[in-house]
């Protein structure tokens, strides 16, 4: 990663929560619901698309 590199935390998620699978071994227990996580990760997909601006 470059060091400038921006890192978001999704607050009370968990690993599996980054994809559609059940829990793994090791992915920590997630105290928000899968949605909460979601949205999160969405929210920050979103903002990250926008400061890229349109061509």
């Amino acid at each position: 990663m470059p060091l400038d590199a921006a890192f978001v935390e999704v607050q009370g998620g968990n690993h599996a929560f980054f994809g559609s699978y059940d829990p793994q071994p090791g992915d920590g227990e997630a105290t928000v619901d899968r949605e909460v996580a979601k949205e999160q990760i969405s929210a920050a997909t979103v903002a990250f698309l926008r400061q890229l601006g349109t061509p």
